[in-house]
Order: C-alpha cells, then sequence, then structure tokens
C-alpha cells in the first residue's frame, strides 16, 4: 500500500465483500490501547472489531486479518509473505499512546502545526506522521533515549546520563509485566 499512490483506504475486503472501516486515527490509538497487557485476553478482539467496523463481519478471522493489515498501513501481507521476523533482545516499548500522549501531541504541534485535539485525520496519515517526527521534538529524543542500547564501550559520562535519562522517561510496567515481578519475587523469596 502506497498512501502517495494509492490514496487512503475507507474500507477493507473481507470474503469478497467491502466493508467499511473507520479510519480516524483516534480510533486506531484507542485500538492499539485495547492490545496492552492490561486488557484481558477474550475482551480485546471483540471491542477492537467493534470500534473499527460499522457492520462487524461475520468471518470473524478475516476480519481481525483485515483489522490487523489496516493498523500495520497496510504492509501486514509485506511482513507475512516474506516470513522474516525482525530479531531483537527484547521487545521494547518506545512510546505509549497512553502514557506519552502530551509529548505526542505538543510533537505534532512542533513540527507540524497539527493540533491533534481538533483535526480528524486518517490512521495512515498518522502513522506516517508519527514515525516521521523530526529529531528536534522531545517525543522523538524520548523514544531515542528508550530505544537506546547502553554500551560498554560507551564513555562512563554519557552511560551515566543516558541511563538517567532512560530512568526519568521509563515506562511504567503493565499490570501483567508488575505480576510477573511480583511471583517472581515471591517465588525466589521462598514463597512460591
Amino acid at each position: 500500500m502506497n498512501i502517495i499512490t494509492d490514496g487512503l483506504p475507507d474500507c477493507v475486503e473481507i470474503d469478497g465483500e467491502a466493508f467499511h472501516i473507520n479510519t480516524d486515527f483516534r480510533v486506531w490509538v484507542k485500538i492499539e490501547l485495547l492490545f496492552s497487557d492490561d486488557v484481558p485476553e477474550g475482551y480485546r478482539l471483540p471491542l477492537a472489531l467493534g470500534l473499527a467496523f460499522d457492520t462487524i463481519p461475520e468471518n470473524k478471522e478475516e476480519a481481525a486479518e483485515a483489522l490487523l493489515a489496516f493498523y500495520s498501513g497496510g504492509k501486514i501481507t509485506e511482513k507475512k509473505a516474506s516470513g522474516k521476523k525482525k530479531k531483537s533482545r527484547r521487545n521494547r516499548r518506545i512510546y505509549s499512546f497512553e502514557y506519552d500522549s502530551e509529548y505526542i501531541y505538543a510533537a505534532f504541534m512542533q513540527a507540524y502545526g497539527i493540533d491533534l485535539a481538533d483535526v480528524k485525520m486518517h490512521w495512515f496519515k498518522f502513522k506516517a506522521l508519527f514515525a516521521a517526527l523530526p529529531d528536534e521534538c522531545l517525543m522523538s529524543k524520548i523514544m531515542g533515549w528508550r530505544a537506546l542500547e547502553i554500551t560498554k564501550d560507551m564513555p562512563e559520562a554519557s552511560r551515566k546520563r543516558y541511563a538517567e535519562l532512560k530512568e526519568a522517561y521509563r515506562l511504567p510496567l503493565s499490570q501483567t509485566e508488575e505480576e510477573k515481578i511480583r511471583a517472581a519475587k515471591e517465588f525466589l523469596m521462598g514463597g512460591g
């Protein structure tokens, strides 16, 4: 999918039938938030389908794939076809629409003069602009600090400064992550 040449879609095809899909970026931010660890597994997909579609398709499996493809900006089929996964040492979250909302809002104002509180914007446009935030925006810097791997070959002062920045802008653990840590501590302390 190329938003420059193909335009911005407002429907998806499921079992040969076109279904209107909600394109507003706010809806897709909510859908991303639904898939956090804090929302019980069984509720995620039904709630997401209800947000995305005016009429939920009968074929829920195809609807879920269409939802994922739309969320990914139409690029899911390309990744699926290649069969390659990005290798990373950790699945690090570098932003959160929940905790970083003010930084994201300010970044769009600073970089593009767009007031996210007042604008109607297609999800694909939002994704493209979010991905291309200039380095000068605090949100870009925060994501860079969160993603940065502190290594031993960095100067001591840099390691210390980056560690402080990572801690200052650290995303809170999800409820599930907190529960896992608490259970591990209890086990290690002899409680399990």
